[in-house]
């Protein structure tokens, strides 16, 4: 019995030893330690760096609202589509970063699949980071599918503006405003006509874009119009999709708008069969006619009373027709009375009287004997005129400033004013590209030239905050950003500027580059 008491405890102990080192082993409650982050141009701003035909490697990062992740491929990778893990992933470069928190969060294990069509990076994977989180990682270089904006504009809803192109002005502008909406579109310079078919390379790319009701202004990047110019009256007709990638089918005209068509009566033609049912036919009625027996009664001969004549011989009174001739009214014997003839008046033979004699005329008085003129005097000697002073040497005018000086707050792209036509245009937007050093702690912004740029203005700051830091290349387009802080995400944004006909001119700021400044520590495995 000891024994079996003795076998049983060994058991017992056996059986909690390996329970508690079952219990030591590093599980954790995937529920609890699982983010789901998925991220598109609509929720983050998203870098893809494709180095494969130099460096032979590839780097994406996003910064979404709650955490900013980076994903490198190792050297000597060809091409960014295929599947990754640890073994060909740079894992100095590989994390989720908390961006309360600002720690990141380096993975250690995990996989993932890219796929890159026309240039429209995808990524979809799981990773498990050193703090033991997993991460449900779906990142997509683009913008969600949205339905399209249709707007037309008329004389009628809305003020259209248009600029046709003049002599020292070869291009056209057009826009359209209401309460919704601030539409623009311009045409490269170059175009004397203003009918045509438009490609986005014929367009002018920053001054086509559309400003919504919160002011915000968003550029168009891609497009294309027909445009139509006849008696004044100008129509555009095109397809745009700006920066966040919605796109936009515009009408805008300066004149009125069209007549409502009535739509062509559609109704289907009534395809009822006819009746093809065959009509009733009457029988015709057989039932032989009653034939009624003529009447065989003999005639009733009782002869008709006859009157007898009277035969009282009195005749009848007879009236003797009266033969008293007619008075007949003699005719009158007397002579008619003579008709009144009208009274002539004779002829006067009196002596006609003689008209009054004729009062001789009176002689004229002689007139009066001219007196001669006096004798003018002579004028007053011209005074001789002021000899006229010098004009005032003209000063020079103030060299005009541009109408809006540049914004250090980088947060909305930014548009010189001009106030004539004959302006020189804005700048176009630049395009950069950084680099991160976390060991110097340095981004270098890589700046790619610009038209008629001599200057670029960067402007940037650490992500979350308010203060932006700006700073001239003096035309430079490589610059390095110095005496940054470890551990600490920052927004970099580019605008170009330059000076023509005395007047400062610059354009729209760049997409904006997010870089992690991180350390790496040793971790021990």
């Amino acid at each position: 019995m000891i024994k079996s008491f003795k076998k049983s405890l060994s058991i017992l102990l056996a059986i909690l030893m390996a329970a508690s080192v079952f219990a030591a082993l590093p599980f954790t409650a995937s529920a609890v330690n699982t983010v789901e982050i998925n991220i598109n141009r609509d929720n983050a701003d998203i870098n893809v760096g494709d180095y494969t035909s130099g460096e032979a490697y590839w780097g994406a990062y996003a910064f979404g609202e709650d955490y900013f992740v980076s994903i490198y491929s190792g050297y000597g990778t060809e091409q960014i589509a295929g599947t990754y893990d640890m073994s060909n992933l740079n894992s100095s470069q590989c994390y989720v970063m908390d961006n309360q928190t600002q720690e990141p969060d380096y993975l250690s294990t995990g996989s993932c699949t890219v796929t890159y069509d026309n240039e429209v990076f995808a990524l979809t994977g799981s990773f498990q980071g050193f703090s033991g989180m997993t991460y449900n990682l779906t990142i997509v270089d683009a913008f969600a599918p949205k339905e399209p904006i249709t707007l037309s504009y008329n004389s009628d809803n809305s003020n259209v503006i248009f600029a046709p192109p003049a002599q020292d002005k070869l291009y056209w502008d057009l826009s359209a405003a209401d309460n919704n909406y601030k539409v623009s579109t311009s045409s490269a310079t170059g175009f004397t006509e203003v009918a045509g078919d438009y490609a986005w390379e014929d367009l002018y790319p920053a001054g086509c874009y559309i400003v919504d009701t919160n002011h915000e202004t968003t550029s168009f990047v891609d497009g294309s119009c027909t445009v139509t110019y006849e008696d004044e009256i100008v129509t555009l007709t095109g397809t745009f999709t700006d920066a966040k990638g919605q796109v936009y089918n515009v009408t805008i005209t300066n004149g009125t708008a069209p007549e409502p068509t009535t739509a062509p009566d559609t109704t289907a033609p009534d395809t009822t069969e006819p009746d093809t049912t065959e009509p009733v036919t009457t029988e015709p009625d057989t039932t032989e006619p009653v034939t009624t027996e003529p009447d065989t009664t003999a005639p009733d001969t009782t002869e008709p009373p006859t009157t007898e004549p009277s035969t009282d011989s009195s005749e009848p009174p007879t009236t003797e027709p009266d033969t008293t001739e007619p008075p007949t009214t003699e005719p009158s014997t007397d002579s008619p009375e003579p008709t009144t003839e009208p009274p002539t008046t004779e002829p006067s033979t009196d002596a006609p009287e003689p008209t009054t004699e004729p009062q001789p005329t009176t002689e004229p008085e002689p007139t009066t004997e001219p007196q001669p003129t006096t004798e003018p005097e002579p004028t007053t000697e011209p005074e001789p005129t002021t000899e006229p002073q010098p004009t005032t040497e003209p000063q020079p005018t103030t060299e005009p400033q541009p109408t809006t000086e540049p914004s250090t707050d980088a947060t909305e792209p930014y548009t010189t004013v001009y106030s004539n036509d004959s302006t020189p245009k804005p700048l176009k937007t630049p395009k950069i590209s950084t680099k991160v050093s976390a060991k110097n702690k340095t981004i270098t912004v890589d700046i790619t030239p610009v038209d008629r740029a001599n200057n670029y203005l960067i402007s940037y700051r650490v992500a979350g905050t308010s203060k932006w830091t700006t700073v001239y290349t003096d035309g430079k387009t490589k610059y390095v950003l110095k005496k940054l802080k470890k551990n600490k995400a920052y927004e970099v944004k580019v605008q170009a500027w330059g000076r023509e006909q005395g007047i400062s001119i610059s354009g729209n700021w760049s997409a904006t580059s997010r870089r992690l400044i991180a350390t790496v520590s040793k971790v021990k495995l």
